[in-house]
């Protein structure tokens, strides 16, 4: 499941909404974000080759509702894919979709950046 290219990576719009227009902390919200994601994205690839289904489960739900909150809506929905996978799928699975979630994460920092 690649990323959506129409999809826009980042809904600055809904996230400055949620800032009440504040562009100085959608900024911070959005630098916390990436800053973090990273290694979120490490522990879930970890979860995964542990063949851990509720670590994949939660940290799938925590990742999408951080995505969620700084508009980031197409990588939201992924991971939220991922948390419906985490029980049901293979491995193999899981680990290509965790591969598109870090593509849509690069597409998200080029956004932005």
């Amino acid at each position: 499941m690649p990323p959506s290219t129409a999809t826009p990576a980042i809904d600055l719009d809904a996230l400055l909404q949620r800032c009440l227009g504040n562009l100085d902390l959608a900024e911070r919200a959005i630098e916390a974000f990436l800053d973090d994601f990273p290694t979120s994205h490490s522990n879930l690839e970890q979860a995964i080759e542990l063949d851990d289904s509720e670590a994949v489960s939660q940290l799938a739900h925590r990742m999408k509702g951080a995505a969620r909150n700084v508009g980031a809506e197409s990588l939201a929905g992924l991971l939220e894919s991922m948390e419906s996978l985490s029980a049901e799928g293979d491995r193999e699975q899981k680990r290509e979709l965790a591969a598109t979630i870090a593509d849509e994460l690069k597409r998200l920092e080029e956004s932005v950046l």
